[in-house]
């Protein structure tokens, strides 16, 4: 399963398509999905589940924007199952100028279905087990470490990001990500 952002292969052997994008010599997926047989391009994989109010969800932040950002609920398979919109007055207790500054696209989140309106799902990170398990750096894509006050470090280049990090970020049950 290749999740958005993640290395595919070198662009001589993979084919740029919808599903992935290119930086340098490199192919990079931007969906979710799984190579083809030959190895030679990323099919991007979704299913329609039901997901219902409170059910907790692990899922990847597809779309971000001031107000609001786009999740997409991974299911067991790593497939996005259903996709829903997290408000940004749902991610935190207290004021949140811009959701930029809890997730960017491509973050592993878990979050809690809040409500199914109209068919449109929306969740919630606003308590501590809930948020960010795993970010990428926004300018070289590496995982980053945990600091201080929800400040994370690219081991890499050094920028230091914020996010609004569930309290287990990087060990979610017992697997380090």
């Amino acid at each position: 399963m290749l999740l958005p952002g993640e290395h595919v292969g070198p662009g001589e052997v993979v084919s740029e398509s919808s599903t992935t994008y290119v930086m340098g010599d490199e192919v990079y997926s931007s969906s979710v999905g799984e190579l083809d047989k030959d190895g030679t391009k990323v099919v991007a994989k979704k299913n329609k589940s039901m997901l219902g109010n409170g059910m907790v969800v692990v899922g990847i932040v597809l779309i971000e924007a001031d107000t609001y950002a786009v999740i997409g609920a991974i299911d067991g398979k790593g497939v996005v199952s259903e996709d829903g919109k997290l408000l940004v007055s749902n991610v935190s207790q207290g004021y949140l100028k811009s959701m930029r500054d809890a997730l960017r696209i491509g973050d592993i989140v878990r979050a809690k279905v809040l409500k199914r309106e109209s068919g449109s799902l929306y969740f919630t990170v606003s308590y501590p087990e809930y948020g960010v398990l795993k970010a990428f750096c926004t300018s070289c894509r590496e995982p980053l470490e945990l600091g201080a006050k929800e400040m994370l470090k690219c081991p890499s280049c050094g920028k230091v990001e914020r996010r609004k990090v569930a309290k287990d970020y990087r060990s979610y049950e017992g697997i380090n990500l």
